[in-house]
C-alpha cells in the first residue's frame, strides 16, 4: 500500500513567475494537484531571485512579493516558506520523505519556461476546466469577512475596481467609471470603489487596495463585482461570486499573448465561469459598464 501523502509541496520559482497576481494561477493549480494526490495540506515554497520587470524596480518587486504573492498562498489555505535561493529548498526537499513535490521538475522551472511551460499562466487551468476538473477557489479569512460584513451594515453593494498604472491602454477612464458608479448608486446600490494599489500608495490611503485578504472579502461579500482589466481580476476569475471584467482584449497584442494563445478564444469567458460571471471585450465606457450592470441585474430578478 502506498504511503499516505501528508502534504503537497509546491515550489514557485520567483525568477520565472512575476511578483504579481499571476501567482494566483499557480496557487490554484497547486491546490488542484493537492486534491488529486489526496494530500492533507498544501505547502507553497517560494524560492529564487525575485523577477523584476521594466515597469517596476527592485524595491517595488520586493513589496509585491510580500503584499501580493505571499498573501495569495493564504487565500488557498496554504502553509508558506520563503527563501532567496534554490539550494535551501533542495536540501529541504531531501529532508521530508513521503511528501509529494509539485511540479515534478521543480528545480528546472527556468528551463521548462524556456520550453513554453509556465505554471503561473492560465493555460493549465483552461485545460483542466475543459476536462471537467473543478477549479480551486480562493477565500478570504473569516476575520476579514466579518470586518467587511460589519462595514457593509447589511447594505446591498457593488464593488468597482479600477486600474491606473503602467500600460496606459489598459488604464481606466476615471470619468466613465465615476459616471457609472453614480448611476448604479441611483439604482439603489452602495458602491464600494477600489482604486489601483499604486493610487492608494501615492495618495496615502487604502483598505482593500493594500490588503489582499480584505480585497477578497469585499469581492466575496458584494452582490456584484465590476472590475477593470487588471491583476486583481484574477481573484474574481477564480471565485464563485458574480462579476464582469471590463476592457478585455485591450491592448490586443498583450491579450493575445497572455490569454488567446493560452486557450481562451477571443470574445469568450473562462470555461469554468458560472452563469453570472463574464468577460466583456473592448474599451469600457460609462454606457458599457452600465449595460453589464443591467445585464446582471436583469438576470437576478
Amino acid at each position: 500500500m502506498a504511503a499516505k501523502v501528508t502534504a503537497l509541496v509546491a515550489f514557485l520559482d520567483l525568477s520565472v513567475c512575476p511578483v504579481s497576481y499571476d501567482a494566483m494561477i499557480f496557487m490554484a493549480q497547486a491546490e488542484m494537484e493537492r486534491r488529486k494526490t489526496g494530500a492533507d495540506n498544501l505547502h507553497v515554497c517560494l524560492f529564487g531571485e525575485v523577477r523584476k520587470k521594466s515597469q517596476y524596480d527592485e524595491a517595488e518587486a520586493e513589496w509585491r512579493l510580500w503584499n501580493i504573492v505571499v498573501p495569495a498562498a493564504r487565500l488557498f489555505g496554504a502553509m508558506l516558506s520563503v527563501t532567496p535561493g534554490r539550494d535551501g529548498f533542495r536540501a529541504f526537499g531531501e529532508m521530508i520523505p513521503g511528501d509529494y513535490f509539485w511540479p515534478h521538475r521543480w528545480q528546472f522551472q527556468k528551463y521548462d519556461a524556456a520550453q513554453g511551460i509556465r505554471r503561473h499562466l492560465v493555460g493549465g487551468l483552461i485545460k483542466q476546466a475543459k476536462n471537467g476538473e473543478p477549479i480551486a477557489r480562493p477565500t478570504a479569512s473569516e476575520h476579514a469577512l466579518r470586518a467587511v460584513r460589519k462595514l457593509a451594515e447589511g447594505r446591498k453593494f457593488v464593488t468597482m475596481t479600477t486600474r491606473e498604472t503602467y500600460l496606459p491602454e489598459r488604464n481606466s477612464d476615471a470619468g466613465a467609471w465615476a459616471q457609472a458608479a453614480n448611476e448604479i448608486a441611483r439604482r439603489g446600490y452602495s458602491v464600494q470603489r477600489i482604486v489601483d494599489t499604486s493610487t492608494a500608495l501615492r495618495e496615502g490611503h487604502g483598505f482593500a487596495e493594500l490588503n489582499l485578504d480584505l480585497r477578497m472579502a469585499w469581492y466575496q461579500t458584494a452582490e456584484f463585482n465590476i472590475c477593470a482589466n487588471t491583476g486583481p481580476a484574477s481573484l474574481l476569475w477564480l471565485s464563485d461570486r458574480p462579476y464582469v471584467m471590463m476592457g478585455a482584449g485591450v491592448p490586443a497584442e498583450e491579450w493575445d499573448g497572455l490569454f488567446v494563445k493560452q486557450g481562451l478564444p477571443l470574445g469568450e469567458s473562462w470555461p469554468w465561469a458560472l452563469p453570472n460571471q463574464r468577460i466583456a471585450y473592448g474599451k469600457e465606457t460609462a454606457e458599457t459598464i452600465l449595460a453589464e450592470f443591467d445585464r446582471w441585474a436583469s438576470a437576478t430578478r
